[in-house]
């Protein structure tokens, strides 16, 4: 497992047999250099539904006693399946895998195939957006929530984020769409019809991304509008995707730290460490593309062992005008906060 190869501690306990394979898996999701011996010794006594339980909700690099917000909570499917069910189920995890030119966790996977399903009979039309999921937004908090039949589930904020860039949006009066049916169009016949990220072939359920968030100023230029799947759409709400520059010049596409999309030579640890990091520049009020800047430009100065902190301390020192959360508390504080979250 990828994830392994920067987790020392974890790999050594699973070759000793301290901890069986299901909860080392569990654990990759949110362990980083600097705190997997916690979890270890917090699984270490625990079985795997415990562990599950602990893990779900968590970011990677929070720690095992922090607080977790409730629309962070992680929701587990059981499946009881066929020999000849199961071969399938690999098969189209290996065939999804191909298709995306990376691994493909439990997210992607599902997502990829509510893509393929929900995005069938859109298909062919490409003056529809593509989230025909309701969301119910709090127009005061932004708090949102996914009506998934007779259940609200409240959404997290990069899901929201990444609604916003291509949806229909249904208020009082008629119903609009984010992004003109005219710059859809010319987006998605531009790129065949398929996502833009390298080595993706991906054809179904496909999403209009704006390079500058409509948040900072974005417009519907189509030089600036690329088109992506719901997979890696997912991957730059969250930040462990880059996508820059425009159509007439090309775009760009990156690991959290800077290295080409899909490189071999990319550092899973150290992007993971990115991501965390550009999280927390915008939980203190930096905009996503200015996070973005300043960890470009700390980049060379921070290894893949550095803590959150350092990275975010470096980024800091390269901005003009720190943040105005800056001067209420030390980085520590807003380090622990934000990793609870």
């Amino acid at each position: 497992m990828l994830a392994l190869e920067a987790l020392p501690g974890l790999s050594e306990s699973l070759a000793s047999g301290e901890l069986a394979w299901t909860k080392v898996r569990e654990l990759t999701r949110v362990a980083t250099p600097e705190t997997e011996r916690e979890w270890i010794a917090a699984a270490s006594q625990k079985t795997i539904r415990d562990v599950e339980k602990l893990v779900s909700g968590r970011r990677r690099g929070a720690r095992p006693g922090d607080v977790r917000p409730p629309e962070a909570e992680r929701r587990t499917i059981r499946l009881e399946l066929s020999a000849s069910s199961y071969a399938q189920w690999l098969e189209v995890r290996r065939a999804l895998t191909a298709e995306q030119s990376g691994f493909v966790d439990d997210d992607s996977l599902v997502q990829a195939l509510a893509g393929k399903v929900l995005g069938a009979s859109a298909q062919d039309d490409q003056e529809r957006s593509p989230y025909q999921i309701a969301l119910r937004v709090c127009e005061r908090c932004s708090h949102a929530e996914a009506m998934a039949g007779p259940e609200a589930v409240t959404i997290e904020p990069a899901a929201l984020d990444a609604a916003k860039c291509d949806a229909q949006l249904v208020g009082k009066g008629r119903a609009t769409r984010t992004i003109p049916p005219r710059v859809r169009r010319e987006v998605l016949l531009r790129h065949g019809k398929r996502c833009a990220v390298p080595g993706c072939r991906n054809a179904t359920f496909l999403h209009l991304h704006h390079t500058v968030p409509r948040a900072e100023g974005g417009t519907h230029d189509p030089d600036l509008i690329v088109p992506v799947c719901s997979a890696h759409h997912a991957r730059v709400h969250d930040g462990r995707l880059v996508i820059r520059g425009r159509y007439s010049s090309g775009f760009v596409f990156e690991h959290a730290d800077g290295t080409p999309y899909g490189s071999v030579s990319a550092s899973p640890a150290k992007a993971a460490l990115f991501q965390t990091a550009h999280g927390f520049l915008t939980a203190m009020g930096y905009r996503a593309t200015e996070a973005q800047r300043l960890l470009d430009m700390a980049s060379p100065h921070v290894g893949a062992d550095a803590s959150v902190e350092q990275v975010v301390l470096a980024a800091l020192r390269k901005a003009d005008i720190p943040s105005a959360s800056m001067v209420r508390e030390p980085m520590a504080t807003y380090v622990r906060l934000y990793s609870a979250a």
